[in-house]
């Protein structure tokens, strides 16, 4: 298509490609006609860039005041419309809490999904059930807390296979008083929200005490907890004394993307999530963070005070300023991962490469290498044949 540049202002704002009346790509620029004049030039495109070009026979533009207004109009017409060349990152509609019954008599705790406002009954929002799934079993072999239904805890005679695990104190059949049991709920939730040293401090302190009470058995069965939680901890593949933070690390290789997100909350991991993204087109590296952090926290009410990233970003003072206007809350930003944490940001790098490593097949890594190799050399056409001579 002929493109007009003479009507696209030199403002910040929004533009958007038009392929026979539905959007095709969204983005967003500190100068319009300076952005949307590069896809127009007679300059070598990438192959996406290309397409795009092609295939738009209609551009629209929307001024803005500053670069922040532009990028979150952009993440929310991009959310509204799925534009095909966008990049797009699917999300759960609800999101994974650990649940506890407290208005039951011996309250149980699980697994539940909302998106609903919680209260005091629940923990979370988790990354992933899996996570939950692990923090619920965590918490039964040191409190052992129950995990049936209510219906299931109405009709037992006699303790289950849990209570042989010692991953159940069997309220059931009165094997605890309720008291005791409510103390053990407290302990639990207490574990959620506290980082493991402060566990061990507290139940080491629960022993000096029940020991000065003469109640030994008290302080036996505390003292069981606590070897538990020792295993548990020696059990974990990452030990840090980061508090709270999300690592956001994004790879990219030829016509993918992979992104991997780890959370951590009071010094444990509580999840990973990754992403693959195929044939996307973005203009920068910062573009793909803006995407995934700013659609990560769309439904997210434990935001960290910290954010890590494994590329530096250019975009950074626009992008806390983002997020203090959507979250009315100051984010720190930074690319240098701290000793405590290292560990985990160099997992979430190699995860970031692993995603596209587990998706893309053998022809393809032959694809991948022979566009790495034109890129090395310089070469502008095809390559599809090389020859070797001794």
């Amino acid at each position: 298509m002929a493109v007009d540049l003479k009507k696209v202002p030199n403002t910040p704002g929004v533009y958007k490609f038009f392929s026979n009346y539905e959007i095709i790509y969204i983005g967003k620029a500190k100068n319009l006609k300076k952005r949307v004049s590069s896809y127009f030039g007679n300059s070598l495109k990438d192959r996406k860039t290309s397409q795009i070009k092609s295939l738009t026979d209609n551009i629209e533009t929307f001024t803005t005041k500053n670069e922040v207004e532009a990028l979150l109009l952009e993440q929310m017409l991009i959310k509204e419309n799925k534009p095909k060349f966008n990049i797009l990152l699917r999300d759960d509609k609800t999101y994974p809490y650990i649940y506890f019954s407290l208005d039951h008599e011996f309250p149980a705790i699980y697994s539940k999904r909302t998106k609903q406002a919680v209260d005091t009954k629940y923990f979370g929002p988790f990354i992933s059930s899996e996570a939950v799934k692990k923090s619920i079993k965590e918490i039964q072999k040191v409190f052992q807390i129950r995990n049936c239904s209510d219906s299931t805890f109405a009709s037992r005679s006699r303790p289950c296979i849990e209570y042989q695990m010692k991953r159940c104190s069997a309220p059931c059949v009165k094997k605890i008083n309720k008291i005791d049991y409510f103390e053990d709920i407290s302990s639990a939730k207490s574990y959620l929200s506290s980082t493991d040293s402060q566990t061990v401090d507290r139940l080491t302190n629960d022993i000096d005490k029940a020991v000065a009470q003469l109640d030994f058995e008290k302080a036996a069965d505390i003292r069981d907890r606590l070897k538990r939680l020792n295993i548990l901890r020696e059990e974990q593949s990452v030990v840090t004394r980061a508090k709270d933070v999300d690592i956001f690390s994004v790879h990219s290789q030829d016509t993918y993307l992979g992104i991997c997100i780890i959370v951590v909350r009071n010094g444990k991991i509580r999840g990973t999530k990754t992403h693959l993204v195929k044939q996307a087109h973005y203009e920068t590296i910062d573009d793909v963070y803006q995407s995934a952090i700013l659609n990560f926290y769309d439904h997210q009410s434990d935001i960290p005070n910290n954010v890590l990233c494994s590329h530096s970003l250019d975009s950074k003072i626009i992008l806390k300023k983002v997020l203090k206007k959507k979250f009315d809350k100051n984010i720190n930003i930074n690319h240098t991962p701290n000793k405590s944490i290292k560990p985990i940001y160099n997992l979430c790098k190699v995860n970031a490469k692993q995603v596209i490593e587990n998706h893309v097949s053998k022809e393809e890594k032959y694809s991948i290498s022979f566009n790495d190799l034109k890129k090395a050399m310089g070469i502008q056409e095809d390559l599809n044949k090389i020859e070797a001579m001794m």
